[in-house]
């Protein structure tokens, strides 16, 4: 398991501002759309900007959503969202 922070997710739009509350976001997708309903308490984590510990499968279903149709996020926000989970997914297991 990882622990995902959705809160450190750093988002700029093209004129430089700050786009917030991406975990907001996040939150509603997995909730609205996860096929597996231990998601749905994750996502109210998320949501609330609690950090999360995903499994390898959770991780997965979530990138699915992000990048599938059912997303209404922008292509900047959907970047900006996997880069942080390939971070996080590169650090060394953090249980040692």
């Amino acid at each position: 398991m990882k622990t995902y922070d959705f809160k450190l997710v750093a988002v700029k739009d093209l004129d430089g501002k700050d786009v917030t509350e991406i975990h907001k976001a996040i939150g509603n997708l997995l909730f609205k759309f996860a096929e597996n309903l231990d998601l749905t308490e994750i996502a109210r984590g998320i949501y609330i900007g609690e950090p999360v510990e995903l499994r390898p499968g959770e991780a997965k279903e979530l990138r699915s959503l992000l990048i599938g149709p059912k997303s209404n996020l922008f292509a900047f926000v959907k970047k900006a969202i996997i880069d942080y989970m390939d971070s996080v997914e590169a650090k060394k297991d953090e249980r040692g």
